[in-house]
């Protein structure tokens, strides 16, 4: 069969912008100090983000990774709602994104 441009993979992996270490690591931190410190529960979080409570625990473990869309939608939901400190970085630079 010839290739008549068909791309093989999961079409939410394609590129965003983000990249499988930095940004996404800390992002991913930047969420996990929101949760710690915002006193809501990981299944309200959940719920405000629009994922399910599974789905984000697993984020927030790293048992699992966000696709590239959710990556921004991650981003998107912090500059709402996670304090200014959040997203310029924290003392150790971890939650710059």
């Amino acid at each position: 069969m010839e290739g008549g441009g068909i791309v093989q993979g999961d079409p939410d992996r394609r590129d965003s912008g983000f990249k499988a270490g930095g940004e996404e690591q800390s992002l991913l931190a930047a969420l996990r100090y929101f949760v710690k410190m915002s006193g809501l529960r990981v299944s309200r979080v959940a719920q405000l983000m629009g994922v399910g409570e599974t789905t984000l625990a697993k984020w927030l473990s790293g048992s699992a990774r966000p696709t590239p869309k959710k990556l921004v939608e991650i981003k998107d939901f912090l500059g709402w709602h996670a304090p200014k400190s959040l997203t310029s970085s924290d003392s150790n630079g971890n939650a710059s994104f």
